[in-house]
């Protein structure tokens, strides 16, 4: 029962056994999650449940920042110990069961970590409740109910069973609130392959905007215009697949 769990040990290897998730969603976009079992996306998780994997960071070309997640599909795995985005399709108490599972010790955490050109993005996994940091050097990060990831104010409370994201300049590593290259308060969540296109652009910009950027299969923008100036491969124009370089647009 996550909902009431300030802490969590789990001190040795137990293999292939049954397990029960109990977690009140608030909403039905996209949360942070973490667990100490591996387990397959079944037809039956998949009914319910929805993951996504770290794919990477990027900025478009407003200067947006976004960290992009990559939505798993059914028969894959989802692994223990690592930050995944998670989401239900029915808000409130969701249980997930698992058959099979294999639960591993969760002192042995794998902090992920992504680069964009100036920023490093590292994420933390959390199974004790934690305070976030306080101070201007402190940059925490936790996903919102709108699919963004916005600073958690300092002495807030992250639960147990969730990850933080930590924001910091590429240059010297510190993050420091009066740099140029600091972050604003909010980097924008990207989810690829969402539900109502294969994208999941409108996830991020809705439907008009969705139409007037250019990404790669791992989700780097080039924005309008660029068609002629890419080089060979696929990109995904107006929310499809098409081969480049592309010759006056069409």
């Amino acid at each position: 029962d996550c909902d009431n769990l300030e802490k969590l040990v789990v001190m040795k290897i137990v293999e292939d056994v049954d397990v029960e998730y109990t977690r009140n969603f608030t909403t039905t976009n996209w949360q942070a999650w973490l667990a100490p079992f591996s387990f397959r996306i079944t037809e039956n998780v998949a009914r319910n449940f929805s993951f996504a994997r770290l794919g990477g960071a990027f900025v478009d070309d407003d200067g947006e920042m976004y960290v992009a997640f990559i939505r798993q599909k059914e028969n894959e795995w989802v692994n223990a110990n690592i930050p995944y985005m998670v989401k239900v399709k029915t808000a409130g108490s969701n249980k997930l069961e698992v058959a099979g599972a294999d639960i591993v010790p969760n002192t042995d955490l794998r902090q992920l970590m992504i680069t964009s050109a100036e920023h490093v993005f590292t994420f933390d996994g959390v199974y004790s409740e934690k305070a976030a940091p306080e101070g201007s050097a402190a940059s925490w990060f936790v996903v919102d109910d709108e699919n963004t990831f916005v600073k958690a104010a300092a002495g807030s409370s992250v639960p147990a069973m969730r990850f933080v994201m930590n924001v910091a300049d590429r240059e010297d590593n510190i993050y420091s609130v009066g740099s140029s290259s600091a972050p604003s308060a909010k980097v924008k969540l990207r989810i690829i392959g969402g539900d109502d296109e294969e994208t999941g652009m409108e996830s991020v910009y809705g439907p008009r905007k969705a139409k007037d950027v250019i990404t790669d299969l791992t989700g780097r923008i080039y924005g309008k215009g660029r068609e002629g100036n890419l080089p060979t491969g696929v990109y995904i124009v107006n929310r499809k697949k098409c081969f480049m370089p592309m010759t006056n647009g069409k």
